[in-house]
């Protein structure tokens, strides 16, 4: 991968540990970080160093222990030992400052009623997470984590991106996690926050694991509400720009648009047996949308059409006949925003 990066001119953020002392399942590599944090180091570096497209490296993701001293304490250690191997790349890690302060979340919600495993993580698929994250509560409790970092890394976190600018002006900020859905929004900040220094949206690639996490749901089928984990037969993430196949999925037409390399506008459709139905979605969703016109159905079936544009106003012709023109749509929570402009139009 990393020979595909050096070819390709791809920036690399070298990424070490999910977890350190305080473990996220049963026999994970907290148990054993102890003993081999130093020697894993030593490891990664020596064998990574030598590539020009790496330029960061992450000591951790999402580490529960950050919002607590003996998490400070750690992420010292580990940067310091990063550096004394390799003083020519930056420093950071993925801190999400929901998860610092989830015990006082859980807190929060249990006095409120609204307690227990599955509402938290509703709650993290909501604008709830960036209002956590940007709150006094999670400036106190992260301040010295952030402090041991070159770069401070943040997941889900473009909320503290402008006010970050005044109370740590000394602060880089890169996106080390961030929702598909909000691409646009994000790369505004960066574009006009020359503190932020880039995004890394959750995922490019598709994977196998947190099965159903960007699938659509819809109320009419069944419906149980399961959180971020979708049901069987659900088996990849499904948030990914590109399928576990190695296809692009129609999010990645939008992000090519968004970064102003892709002028000429992208058509997806919806497929007609969702047409006019109820959806449920996350922020790690996309439509259930495709490149495609051929379909299983009678001739004049409905279907939604999707257009992804840069520009201010779109027109849509079926067989040279106008179906009318649309200006661009704007966000009304998840989902693809207008900024640049996204267009949709249904018939």
């Amino acid at each position: 991968m990393l020979d595909a990066a050096d070819k390709y001119g791809m920036l690399v953020m070298d990424e070490m540990f999910d977890f350190w002392t305080e473990g996220k399942s049963r026999f994970d590599y907290s148990l054993d970080f102890p003993e081999w944090w130093e020697r894993d180091i030593e490891a990664m570096v020596q064998q990574d160093f030598n590539y020009p497209s790496v330029v960061l490296y992450s000591i951790g993701n999402e580490i529960f222990e950050t919002g607590r001293p003996i998490g400070s304490a750690w992420g010292r250690k580990l940067a310091e030992k990063v550096r004394s191997l390799d003083d020519t790349r930056y420093v950071t890690y993925g801190i999400n400052g929901f998860v610092s302060v989830l015990p006082e979340v859980g807190e929060m919600l249990k006095q409120q009623g609204k307690g227990g495993t599955g509402n938290i993580n509703t709650l993290f698929q909501s604008d709830f997470v960036n209002e956590i994250n940007a709150s006094d509560l999670v400036t106190r409790k992260t301040a010295e984590s952030q402090a041991v970092l070159d770069v401070a890394g943040m997941n889900y976190g473009d909320g503290r991106y402008v006010m970050d600018r005044a109370l740590f002006p000394n602060r880089i900020i890169v996106g080390t996690e961030t929702f598909p859905t909000r691409i646009d929004a994000n790369w505004k900040l960066v574009k006009e926050n020359s503190h932020v220094i880039g995004d890394f949206t959750w995922t490019g690639w598709d994977y196998l694991g947190e099965a159903g996490l960007g699938r659509v749901d819809y109320p009419d089928e069944n419906y149980k509400p399961t959180g971020s984990a979708g049901p069987y037969p659900w088996l990849v993430g499904w948030s990914g720009d590109i399928d576990i196949t190695g296809h692009r999925r129609p999010p990645s037409y939008y992000r090519e648009i968004v970064f102003g390399l892709r002028h000429e506008p992208y058509i997806a459709v919806q497929g007609p047996e969702y047409h006019g139905r109820k959806s449920v979605a996350g922020q790690w969703s996309w439509t259930d949308s495709v490149s495609s016109w051929s379909w299983g159905v009678r001739e004049g079936s409905p279907v939604k059409v999707e257009v992804y544009s840069d520009a201010d106003e779109v027109e849509l012709l079926v067989n040279g006949r106008s179906l009318g023109r649309r200006r661009p749509a704007t966000r009304t929570g998840s989902g693809p925003s207008s900024t640049p402009s996204t267009s949709r139009v249904s018939w």
